[in-house]
């Protein structure tokens, strides 16, 4: 599918970015005629949702699988990322603002020197305020990141209820938008600066709340799509979740400050913002995370196309994976930063191998990845449970996000133990062909596509791809699974959550735990003497 017109001259416009001289830069006039206002069909004028099936856009190279279209445009638009709730329901995070508000180094060279220096929020607002003559009038607020909630209520495989969730997302400082988690009778959204938490209190498919939990993310402008990633509900109860090098300076509400200049870093914290702790740091650019059936976390961090190779990291508290905003700063900004002749060939990051897996060459301080695979990594899941395939079971998949459709894959990697970390024992495609930039196993058991649509700009090729397993025992496993979820756990009787707990699906036996915790002294004893026992796998559990 060809993109339409205007979109073309943005995405050949973003593609060349890189190779822009110093003295280069976007002009305002070509911004504005760029421009293009979204959504492109204003709510108003949708359609009625066709409610059918069509076939799968890109290929799947597994035999156990088959696939559809579950919605396309003009229902979902750029979609960036989703997430489903407990009930089924698909929100998806519309990413509009991708230099439609949210600007890039790259194309922006007038701010570099005075994006290097920012240290807050308010830094990055003076320099837009120096700096309007750079950008259209009302270019930063025009757009909005937007959430839509989704539903298949008839069950027949295509989305045919839909609701504008949130559209809030508009101002100076706002995006892009990405990762969004949908629990506890919340949605929770990552968007720079800030972490929202949104409620829908009369379940009308329009949030009617939205509180920002944690702020202070996004200090820089630097290159787009480093921004707030990933969230996700840990084993211990907490929030997770990352943000690239952009900066970060945040101030909780116990008063502590966090900063971070020029690095991405993970960070962990209560459903309420509170206890915010950086769980590691020194990376470039992690997307989502994903624990595996153990509590282990991992994150896969990109490439800074400067000689270094993408990296998948074993997420371990406190440490330090080594990268600085820095290390670009060799290979694109010397002259603008006026390092005059000291111009080296290789940044350290490259020259020392800091990005490498373990060697002795490297600094001995630098926390080394697990390893090196993919070229765009993006959005991540775990799969679990039975409703796959064996041979896709306790499987990362992984979006290898690459620019046009035809290049980006999905792949499945396993890690195994190595040594006092991990390692990989297999990296497979399993899709190729959509250009998808996150993925999920859904509570159904299928694994769900969000596609972007390819390219490196806002266009109107977005869809969500599904597959599924071709067995029917499989298919009754994920449809069982996803029934657990909609009836909830809390009202469950102790004894039949710790049932729960021998769960060949992680997601089952995680609600359980946290259901039996909030039954008190009763569930703390089924946790402990279980887990002492050995007798499910709440080894698997935290509480």
């Amino acid at each position: 599918m060809e993109m339409k017109s205007p979109f073309l001259s943005l995405l050949a416009a973003f593609a060349t970015l890189s190779a822009y001289s110093l003295s280069d830069a976007i002009t305002p006039a070509e911004l504005e005629g760029r421009f293009v206002q979204l959504p492109t069909v204003p709510e108003a004028d949708l359609p009625e949702m066709s409610n059918e099936p069509t076939s799968f856009r890109g290929l799947i190279e597994h035999d156990g699988l088959e696939g559809h279209t579950w919605v396309s445009f003009p229902f979902v638009e750029n979609p960036g990322s989703f997430g489903f709730d407990p009930k089924g329901r698909l929100f998806v995070a519309e990413a509009n603002r991708f230099w439609l508000g949210v600007p890039d180094l790259r194309g922006a060279n007038e701010l570099v020197r005075d994006d290097f220096q920012a240290l807050t929020l308010e830094d990055r607002t003076r320099m837009y305020e120096k700096y309007a003559s750079s950008f259209p009038e009302g270019w930063f607020t025009r757009v909005a990141d937007r959430i839509i909630r989704l539903e298949d209520k008839d069950g027949n495989g295509a989305a045919d209820h839909r609701t504008l969730f949130s559209d809030r997302f508009k101002e100076p400082l706002d995006g892009i938008g990405f990762s969004i988690l949908a629990d506890d009778g919340n949605v929770y959204f990552t968007c720079i600066p800030s972490v929202w938490k949104l409620t829908d209190t009369d379940d009308d498919g329009v949030a009617d709340k939205d509180e920002a939990i944690s702020t202070g993310y996004g200090v820089r402008v630097s290159f787009i799509g480093h921004d707030l990633h990933g969230i996700t509900r840990g084993p211990d109860g907490m929030l997770y979740f990352s943000v690239g090098d952009r900066s970060y300076d945040i101030t909780d509400g116990e008063g502590k400050n966090h900063k971070g200049n020029g690095k991405g870093a993970i960070f962990r914290c209560e459903s309420d913002g509170s206890g915010l702790e950086i769980y590691c740091d020194g990376l470039r650019n992690p997307q989502e995370l994903a624990f595996d059936n153990y509590g282990n976390l991992f994150t896969f961090d990109n490439t800074g196309d400067i000689g270094d190779i993408a990296r998948m990291v074993y997420a371990l508290e406190g440490t330090n994976s080594g990268w600085n905003m820095a290390h670009q700063s060799p290979h694109h900004y010397a002259t603008i930063l006026d390092w005059g002749d000291f111009r080296p060939k290789l940044s350290m990051w490259v020259k020392e191998r800091m990005f490498d897996t373990y060697n002795e060459e490297q600094p001995q301080w630098v926390y080394p990845p697990a390893a090196h695979l993919a070229n765009g990594p993006s959005g991540v899941t775990y799969l679990t449970g039975n409703s796959l395939p064996e041979d896709l079971r306790d499987h990362f998949l992984l979006a290898n996000y690459r620019g046009p459709s035809d290049r980006c894959t999905v792949l499945t990697v396993k890690v195994e133990p190595k040594g006092a970390g991990y390692g990989t024992t297999s990296v497979e495609e399993l899709f190729k062909g959509v250009g998808a930039s996150d993925v999920e196993l859904g509570f159904d058991g299928s694994i769900y596509l969000c596609d972007f649509g390819g390219g490196w700009s806002v266009n109107e090729n977005g869809s969500i791809q599904v597959a599924q397993s071709k067995n029917t025992e499989q298919q009754a496993a994920g449809a069982a699974v996803a029934t657990l979820f909609k009836e909830g756990f809390d009202q469950r009787a102790p004894q039949d959550l710790r049932k729960m707990l021998e769960h060949p699906d992680r997601r089952v036996r995680q609600a359980a735990q946290f259901s039996l915790v909030k039954k008190g002294t009763v569930g703390a004893e089924i946790l402990t003497s279980t887990a002492r026992n050995g007798e499910t796998l709440c080894d698997r559990c935290w509480f």
